[in-house]
């Protein structure tokens, strides 16, 4: 994508390595981050208002009510390859199905079932760096890799601790996967200490889960009946591309740490002022359900967070969801916030654009110049949308 590379300006990145918040040279550029792992990026919050300005004109769009083609009921996660095949797990209906570069349907590589190659519930989806497919069965703990051209199916087994207190609980939160066949998950309430959020991970022939980030929430917020927790909350956030991971600590804070394959700490962004950040509400309209409800006795945080997702994309990059999760609302892991406001940094922790997605779109992956999103009907039918990121003149 190397015409929609920033074009060079004065970013005024600060690259400071372990020990210098030591130091006595102190000023308004000094984040809040204590011992950060690996160099730190330090962004003045007024970067953020100068930063080019992004938009997307749509391509094209598939699914939804159209006849022909797929009928999406719950898809869970779209990923794409090098080459613009987008693939698409839908947890309802067992599927993975297949778009073209030009929106066209392909046959799906997986049919709903419990023998070879066959899905119950496609939790996510990645590819491979030569071209494979993975599909994470979260039903029946399993990783299916197709090879597309040929059509054969291999069953790689994972760990029962990893998924089983998902569905023990019933409480399926955030979830992905990486190319190498690492999956990540985010445990339940059950599974982890009240007051916590934690992610764990692990890889076909890993003997257990390993947990590799866990956060706290505000002290006391939490009462020990309490199984899940309002999306008002700050929360550790993660995001999983194809060969790195990158994690939110607490989304009251804009920071963000970013980990190498060997999960190496290879870059940690933060921005310097909070207060002249601005977050924007999110645009969403929902209806209180009972759960929702049962959330209005509980102790509210001082702090809210700043963003309410974060995704990394096929190329590394990261999209900062920066919206104000809707209060009591469960967080959307799925889907994102329709039209939202995103942030793109660069892998190496360079501040690409500020982005407002056009009103519907809820992000979902991104590759070069081209974006592609969920788009939702009154009907809960399920369009995706792909789009041309352009510049906005200012």
């Amino acid at each position: 994508m190397a015409e929609f590379r920033a074009s060079p300006r004065r970013w005024a990145l600060l690259l400071v390595f372990l020990g210098f918040l030591g130091c006595e040279n102190r000023d308004e550029w000094v984040c809040e981050v204590e011992d950060p792992r690996g160099p730190l990026i330090q962004i003045r919050a007024s970067e953020m208002d100068e930063v080019e300005q992004w938009t997307a004109v749509e391509l094209w769009h598939a699914g939804g009510l159209e006849e022909g083609g797929a009928q999406l009921t719950t898809p869970t996660s779209a990923r794409v390859r090098s080459d613009g095949t987008l693939a698409i797990a839908d947890f309802g209906s067992g599927d993975v199905w297949l778009l073209d570069r030009e929106g066209r349907w392909l046959d799906p590589v997986a049919g709903r079932g419990q023998g070879p190659g066959e899905l119950l519930n496609p939790l996510a989806t990645a590819w491979t760096p030569s071209g494979g497919l993975l599909a994470l069965d979260a039903a029946q703990s399993k990783l299916e890799l197709y090879d597309i051209d040929s059509g054969q199916p291999e069953t790689l087994g994972i760990p029962s601790d990893l998924l089983g207190p998902i569905f023990t609980a019933g409480e399926v939160g955030w979830f992905a996967m990486r190319g190498d066949g690492s999956v990540f998950v985010e445990l339940p309430a059950s599974a982890s200490e009240s007051g916590s959020v934690t992610y764990a991970r692990a890889a076909p022939g890993d003997a257990q889960r390993s947990l590799i980030w866990e956060g706290e929430y505000p002290a006391d917020l939490v009462p020990s009946n309490v199984s899940y927790v309002p999306a008002e909350w700050p929360r550790a956030l993660l995001a999983v591309g194809m060969d790195r991971w990158a994690v939110a600590p607490r989304s009251d804070r804009y920071e963000l740490i970013v980990h190498g394959p060997a999960d190496e700490a290879t870059v940690h962004i933060c921005v310097s002022d909070r207060d002249a950040f601005g977050y924007r509400e999110g645009s969403d309209e929902f209806e209180r359900s009972d759960v929702m409800v049962r959330a209005d006795d509980l102790p509210r945080p001082e702090a809210q967070p700043l963003f309410s997702r974060l995704q990394m994309d096929h190329d590394g990059r990261l999209w900062v969801e920066r919206e104000l999760p809707r209060v009591h609302s469960a967080p959307d892991v799925r889907y994102g916030v329709a039209g939202a406001h995103l942030d793109v940094l660069s892998p190496d922790g360079t501040l690409l654009a500020r982005m407002r997605l056009p009103e519907g779109l809820r992000f979902q992956e991104a590759r070069g110049d081209t974006i592609w999103a969920f788009r939702i009907g009154e009907f809960d039918e399920v369009q995706v949308v792909a789009a041309r990121i352009t510049r906005v003149a200012r």
